[in-house]
């Protein structure tokens, strides 16, 4: 985007100071720990120095090797300096004068963000090879890799104390580690978009993150979320905490920078300010002084440093002109048993007069009537409660486990009219909230239809039963008669954590916006797209330059809060998503009855929407019925619970067939213990071993699954109940199975587990087998206890042998080797699912004749073409490639005009001998769309091409997209992307 003109900053902002580059633009530029120095470093290699006490650039320090310098850290006593190179190279230089100290290179990929430890101890560099690395800050010597973000890292910071190391990257997530990046404290979560900056503030312990539209406030010691800052129309690229905190500075794509008040979150000052940045170069930062209230900013388009003094006291309140509201909603999740009462219960809940309810099919919302709002600190907080009311029946459980997220109270109700067996189900969700719910949820337990029969079941038990499970409440209540329903109601008031719920902060006109999208959502209506939304927003509020991205902002903050689902296709928005979750159960019920027990269903009959017709009657109309089957299936092999295989959709938790497939003797290796449900842990794990390419799927049954290595040899998982409400996963292979394919089996099915629960509620048990008879030993207890002693051997119960106590499976996992071999197949697992994630969206457009982008190109460049088309393809989009979408006797020119009139972006490739005849008439015909509806239109240079040629000179007032390095680049298929669908792509997982 380029700079908006000159404009008189706001009062209470005054420029102190101005230094240019010469042209060239700045990156990551950084003020000293002191406060009185300012780096800038820029594409030209250098690094200008600035300072506060003469107001000029002091020195230039010229980075070896002629590479951009993105990235620039101080010592704690402002005596060297570290810079990070496009390379990969970090280079460490020291004052008076400045000369270089050392340089090291171990990055496989250009440096992004660079920090020094408080201590002065160590560096951490973060890279585009998904890593982060710690340095000795004296030798240069890399002392740890960072690798769990596998994507790459765009941000790094210690805390003011030097305690905790946070890490952003493009997997969306902040990780916190301790000190020296040895262990992984916490993951916070939450962002729709890449992470591409972070600061501390002064207090050491709030973190400001910044990767979508929003800017997000966190309390690091609780791992929560506190306040979401919005404002920006476009994404927001860096954020920057005052000295003393009462105020944060964000910049964003939209060509401003808003500083913050931090008592009342809300805006202080806007002040224009543009950039050029393109979304895969170095970020563009702010940064405020550590000790006095100067912010510093670019200007020029990027090629200019702007010192700005801050007074706050000055501003005049930005809520006169543009008002802002604060609100928070709270997600309330009734689960529990089937024909328990829980519809009835809800709607009782939500004030409405009884009426019998039929057994729920899927999920419905209700919303609670509003409170009156809250006062917090200096503004006023609107509080909103959803009820969530899940069917009880088994099968639609594993879809249900989808829907906790972000649950701020439970509610499990049972039967406690059963005096043998009341917690069976309780003890299934209990434990589900624990381990998919927000860390801050509260369970309550509740008995419902009392009027229908007496509570049987002791108070000793019920008591016993809240104790072990931390539930923290019992409430007998009747949808009937009232009973319970006003204590239950006090009951979730009082547990709704509202002091560790997010609070959202967005302009007055923005909640309009969401008031309108709500408004729909709450019509009975099932479909609409994004443009009759919009038309419908902009009649109600006005149009203004800013509406399209700032309709899409709320859309996409209402979607975050499980309101509304944008479909990836036709441009629609489900106003009802509960019915995902009704679709979803539908089909997973299908596979769970095929007549042969395979738990799978045809393709065919879901998409066609035979499946949800027959299942969910009157409920969603025909016309819907298509787009909903699609968008289900993408839900249910996005997360994981389905494989597409030969035109069926197969779960592999459905199987009902008994195991009398196998035939060669198996032993018993590893078992995993962990608390129940197992069910959506097992699917997962076999969807994701399904897509490594390194084991085959030879066959499912009712309880495990068998896979085959390359040499053909058995790997075997198997589903069991164990005791005390806790399952097992045991782990077996055959003969033939050499011990590096059983170290890396165990390692992906111990990395997976561990990802899904709790590590606190594991337990791994190896299975120590005599080499004279092969039969295993089968008491832990006497393993344990022979271990404590620091005994190596057992002898065996039945030839007397003696037995190694050696766990050398688990002794591989730290080689790195094995490490290497995992993470090269956990990445084959995440391209695997994204092709097969993207091929259901590009199918699903197929289907209703939407196209993402028109390719006009020569017809001598058709390979060259054809190979950018298959990348497109790969991402989910569907382009429309001539020859291929015109059905035999069509006219040319006819079919020709209609793609055109369909496609919602032209993309014209300039190859080596220009544009041919037919490709110029395409080129008129978008540039008139163009100017009719704003069609986005993408010049494509193919290799050898330089710039558009002569006689399409006006090309080049668009943004060109250049493959100077072959068709193959996926930086640049990226950005084609981001041209076609406006949408910023995510980067894959790395290697």
């Amino acid at each position: 985007m380029a700079s908006p003109r000159s404009v008189a900053p706001p009062p209470g902002m005054r420029l102190v100071h101005s230094f240019g580059t010469g042209g060239s633009i700045i990156h990551r530029m950084e003020w000293s720990p002191c406060g009185r120095f300012l780096a800038a470093p820029a594409r030209d290699g250098l690094i200008r120095i600035w300072s506060l006490e003469h107001r000029h650039v002091v020195d230039e320090v010229r980075c070896s090797g002629g590479s951009w310098v993105n990235a620039v850290a101080w010592s704690p006593n402002a005596s060297a300096m570290v810079a990070g190179l496009e390379d990969g190279t970090i280079q460490v230089w020291t004052r008076h004068p400045w000369r270089l100290r050392g340089s090291a290179r171990k990055h496989s990929a250009r440096i992004e963000c660079l920090h020094w430890s408080p201590d002065g101890k160590l560096i951490a560099s973060a890279s585009g090879d998904g890593t982060v690395r710690v340095w000795d800050s004296e030798n240069l010597r890399s002392q740890r890799v960072l690798d769990d973000h596998r994507a790459w890292v765009n941000a790094v910071r210690w805390s003011p104390s030097g305690d905790v190391l946070a890490t952003g990257a493009e997997d969306n997530t902040i990780r916190l580690w301790n000190a020296d990046g040895s262990t992984q404290i916490a993951t916070l979560a939450g962002h729709s978009d890449w992470i591409v900056d972070l600061d501390w503030a002064p207090d050491g312990k709030t973190l400001a993150t910044v990767g979508d539209t929003s800017v997000r406030i966190w309390d690091v010691a609780l791992g929560q979320l506190r306040f979401v800052l919005q404002g920006h129309a476009d994404s927001v690229r860096s954020a920057s905490f005052s000295h003393d905190m009462s105020m944060i500075a964000s910049k964003s794509h939209d060509n401003t920078v808003i500083i913050w008040d931090t008592k009342s979150w809300q805006p202080l000052f806007h002040l224009p300010e543009g950039t050029t940045r393109r979304r895969y170069e170095p970020e563009c930062i702010i940064r405020f002084n550590p000790n006095r209230p100067l912010l510093a900013t670019l200007g020029e388009n990027d090629t200019a440093c702007r010192v700005w003094d801050v007074d706050a006291s000055a501003a005049i309140p930005v809520e006169s002109e543009a008002p802002f509201t604060h609100y928070t909603n709270a997600k309330i999740v009734l689960a529990g048993e089937p024909a328990a009462g829980k519809t009835c219960l809800a709607h009782a809940i939500a004030g409405h007069p009884f009426v019998p309810q039929a057994s729920t099919h899927g999920m419905r919302v209700l919303q609670l009537p509003q409170e009156r709002p809250a006062t917090v600190g200096n503004y006023r907080l609107a509080r909103e409660l959803y009820v969530w009311d899940l069917a009880g029946q088994f099968d639609y459980h594993i879809v249900h486990q989808v829907f906790l997220e972000n649950a701020a109270v439970g509610l499990i109700v049972f039967d406690a009219s059963n005096p043998r067996h009341p917690f069976e189900t309780a003890e299934y969700w209990a434990n589900a909230f624990r381990r998919s719910a927000s860390q801050f949820c509260t369970v309550l337990l509740v008995a419902a239809k009392i009027d229908t029969g007496p509570i049987t079941v002791s108070q000793t038990k019920i008591g016993a039963f809240l104790a072990q499970r931390d539930i923290v409440a019992f409430i007998a209540t009747s949808a009937a008669t009232g009973a319970g329903i006003e204590q239950l109601r006090m009951a979730i008031d009082g547990a709704v954590p509202w002091d560790s719920l997010p609070v959202t902060s967005s302009p007055r006109l923005w909640a309009a916006i969401r008031e309108i999208v709500i408004e729909f959502a709450e019509s009975r209506r099932i479909l609409i797209t994004r443009q009759e939304l919009f038309d419908v927003a902009v009649s109600r509020l006005g149009p203004s330059e800013d509406a399209p991205s700032q309709f899409d902002s709320v859309l996409r903050q209402v979607q975050d809060q499980g309101l509304v689902h944008r479909l990836s296709f036709g441009g629609y928005i489900l106003l009802r998503p509960e019915l995902l979750n009704d679709a979803a159960s539908a089909i997973v019920l299908a596979a769970r009855e095929h007549p042969d027990g395979l738990g799978c269903v045809s393709e065919i009959d879901v998409l066609s929407g035979a499946v949800l017709r027959q299942r969910l009657g009157e409920e969603v109309d025909d016309p819907h019925i298509q787009f909903l089957s699609r968008a289900t299936l993408q839900l249910l092999v996005e997360r994981d619970l389905a494989i597409r295989e030969s035109g069926q959709l197969v779960f592999p938790s459905k199987v009902m067939r008994e195991n009398h497939d196998i035939t060669e003797p198996l032993r018993l290796a590893v078992q995993y213990e962990f608390p129940a449900p197992s069910e959506k842990v097992y699917a997962a794990l076999v969807v994701r071993l399904y897509y490594s390419g390194a084991f085959t799927l030879r066959f499912c049954w009712t309880s495990g699954a068998s896979f085959a290595d390359a040499l053909g040899a058995t790997c075997q998982i198997e589903r069991t109940a164990s005791n005390a409400g806790r399952d097992r996963l045991e782990i077996s292979f055959g003969d033939r199975t050499s011990d590096a394919t059983k170290v890396l089996f165990v390692k992906l099915v111990h990395e997976h587990i561990h990802k899904q629960v709790p590590k606190e509620d594991v337990e791994r048990s190896s299975i120590f087998t005599c080499a004279s008879c092969g039969e295993s030993v089968d008491n832990p207890r006497a393993i344990n206890a022979r271990r404590k002693r620091g005994a190596t051997q057992i002898p065996c119960a039945f030839c007397d042998a003696a037995i190694d106590l050696v766990d050398v499976l688990h002794e591989h996992f730290a080689e790195p080797a094995s490490i290497a071999a995992a993470r090269n197949i956990e990445s084959n697992i995440e391209r695997a699912r994204s092709l097969s994630i993207s091929n259901t969206i590009r199918e699903a457009k197929e289907a209703i004749g939407e196209h993402d982008v028109f390719l006009a190109y020569n017809s001598s460049d058709r390979q060259e073409v054809a190979a950018i088309a298959a990348q497109l393809r790969a991402r989910g989009l569907n382009p429309w490639f001539d020859r291929e979408r015109i059905a035999p006797g069509r006219a040319f020119q006819t079919a020709l005009e209609e793609a055109i009139r369909l496609s919602k972006a032209a993309a014209i490739f300039i190859g080596a001998k220009g544009p041919a005849k037919w490709q110029q008439m395409e080129i008129r015909a978008f540039v008139s769309q163009r100017v009719e509806r704003d069609l986005p239109v993408i010049p494509v240079l193919l290799p050898g091409v330089a710039e558009p040629p002569q006689e399409l000179l006006f090309l080049r007032e668009f943004t060109c997209v250049k493959f100077a390095d072959g068709v193959e680049d996926e930086s640049v298929i990226d950005e084609l992307e981001w041209g076609i669908t406006g949408q910023r792509p995510q980067r894959g997982h790395l290697s």
